[in-house]
């Protein structure tokens, strides 16, 4: 009896031991995340000197850029387009912030919008609105603690992993074609992800949750009212496939371009102008440079009719 207690003293000192391990290396994790995210956005000095028209982009990863290099976002792109047509006259910058969902990118426009005070704001996201419930309204005890939850960087960086996995692995079930398709694999892109298993589903098409395509477009509304009140033309991207969880922003803003005359780019559009020797997506369906360069183009497009070079004697 003497020594199965002194066994269970040591199993139990041995598995405080562990659990103290644990809780420090994520509590190290997460100060390690949180400095490395100080550097995370897009670092910019400033408007262009001399530029009379001020566009600001704004939303998740495909506008930050991350699968790519900062030269190839469509941003820095985008600022190339525009100097074709009109040199020296337009300023593009980029404050993309990977991960962020509609509701993210909704409370921070504000501040946008008095730090920068653009002509015009560039929207991109919504794709993160599939596991990313930071800053909405959890309407059950596991939605308020995943939102919760999402305010450490640790759990975060685990749901991002996670989530871009499924998506990768769903893309790579479904999406082989022979046209855009994916880019080669490595060893971040096996069936079993390092976070547990991905369900995957055997139907093509995903049904749209009604409750979040509205919550989306509530944001998305929200957005255009207050960027309109700051006196800038606001211009929405929609992704490039209807795929997965792309769907959801995408059915938002068709709606809202419908029914409320929404500026909407598809980049559907510029993805089939892209030659298939160079269209091809990367990590988590990310575009790649030149798929990138057909969205900077439509944009540029709607920039130059909705905020045309003012004239110069003014």
């Amino acid at each position: 009896m003497a020594q199965r207690s002194r066994i269970g003293r040591t199993l139990i000192r041995g598995g405080a031991v562990v659990l103290a391990s644990l809780v420090a290396t994520a509590a190290l994790a997460e100060v390690a995340l949180r400095v490395s995210s100080l550097f995370v956005a897009q670092q910019s000095s400033g408007w262009r000197p001399g530029a009379r028209v001020r566009v600001l982009a704004v939303g998740d990863s495909h506008t930050y850029g991350g699968t790519v290099e900062p030269h190839e976002t469509y941003p820095a792109q985008l600022q190339r387009f525009l100097d074709e047509a009109a040199p020296g006259v337009y300023s593009v910058i980029n404050v993309g912030i990977p991960g962020v969902n509609t509701a993210q990118v909704r409370n921070r426009l504000a501040l946008n919008l008095a730090r920068w005070e653009p002509d015009v704001v560039v929207f991109w996201c919504g794709i993160n609105n599939a596991w990313n419930s930071a800053e909405t309204d959890a309407a059950t005890p596991a939605g308020w603690l995943d939102r919760t939850l999402l305010g450490l960087k640790v759990y975060k960086l685990v749901r991002v992993v996670q989530h871009d996995r499924a998506l990768h692995v769903a893309a790579r079930e479904h999406l082989q074609d022979g046209r855009h398709a994916v880019q080669g694999v490595n060893r971040n892109t096996k069936i079993v992800p390092f976070f547990g298993e991905v369900v995957m589903r055997e139907e093509r098409e995903v049904r749209v949750d009604e409750e979040r395509v509205r919550a989306a477009m509530a944001d998305y509304r929200a957005m255009r009212r207050l960027t309109e009140r700051a006196g800038a033309v606001p211009i929405f991207i929609s992704y490039h496939l209807d795929f997965e969880r792309f769907t959801l922003p995408n059915e938002a803003l068709r709606r809202l371009a419908r029914e409320d005359g929404f500026t909407v780019v598809d980049a559907r559009a510029g993805l089939e102008r892209v030659p298939e020797a160079v269209g091809r997506f990367t990590w988590a369906l990310h575009p790649s440079a030149p798929i990138y360069g057909e969205v900077a183009r439509d944009v540029a497009q709607r920039i130059l009719r909705l905020a045309p070079p003012p004239d110069p004697t003014f």
